[in-house]
């Protein structure tokens, strides 16, 4: 028999907008159209709340 190639346990990583932290994506959003930031903000709750906080709106 062949030793198994699999690992013995799974590697679970948290999804990248939960990793990435806020100021970095509000920097990347701040290049954004409010278009595109009205969009994005539909991606999942973390986006949405981020968007909320941007100066754009104001």
């Amino acid at each position: 028999m062949y030793p198994s190639t699999r690992p013995s346990r799974l590697l679970v990583l948290e999804p990248a907008h939960k990793r990435v932290p806020v100021e970095v994506w509000e920097q990347i959003f701040s290049f954004l159209y409010p278009s595109q930031l009205s969009r994005i903000s539909m991606v999942n709750k973390n986006f949405n709340s981020i968007v909320s906080l941007l100066k754009v709106w104001s």
